[in-house]
């Protein structure tokens, strides 16, 4: 994995098992309550599995299932709580509003939010930024940047060996 002084993390992985790897590296830097993380992807690259691949590393036995319908989903492990909530089929930061999705983000130790660009950006502030690609040829690899802008968030994930 490469690091820049800018916060920025970039990595390739070849498959699932790699994917949940990095995950059990991330993890314990991202203990702290309230954090949010936003997850940037085309469909299908794998946003809801980096989800569920996280939770089973906290603990969380519940079966995690895509948001897109119900807008947010939380699970439960142990004190924890975590929101997943996939802005896909949102169009205004307006309608995130009017379904009080504060109020998830409020209760959470940790929120996910998918599509955040389709209007969670305009309310809320991510601690973590993670970016999902794929190469056009590969489709079991993923490339995947992680982005920061916190200090200690930052520090944190270059103790991780995240460098």
């Amino acid at each position: 994995m490469s690091a820049s002084d800018s916060g920025s993390f970039a990595t390739v992985v070849d498959d699932l098992a790699q994917l949940k790897k990095l995950i059990a590296k991330i993890v314990p830097a991202c203990q702290r309550p309230g954090l949010i993380i936003f997850l940037y992807g085309d469909l299908g690259v794998g946003k809801t599995e980096l989800v569920r691949l996280w939770l089973e590393l906290e603990h969380c036995h519940d079966t995690v299932s895509s948001p897109s319908f119900p807008v947010v989903n939380t699970y439960t492990f142990g004190e924890r709580e975590a929101c997943h909530i996939d802005c896909y089929r949102i169009s205004s930061s307006s309608e995130l509003t009017h379904l009080d999705v504060s109020f998830y983000i409020q209760h959470a130790d940790i929120t996910f939010v998918e599509w955040p660009e389709h209007g969670m950006q305009d309310l809320v502030k991510a601690d973590l930024h993670i970016h999902l690609s794929m190469p056009e040829q590969e489709t079991s690899s993923r490339h995947i940047r992680l982005d920061t802008t916190d200090d200690e968030l930052k520090s944190v994930l270059c103790l991780c060996g995240l460098t």
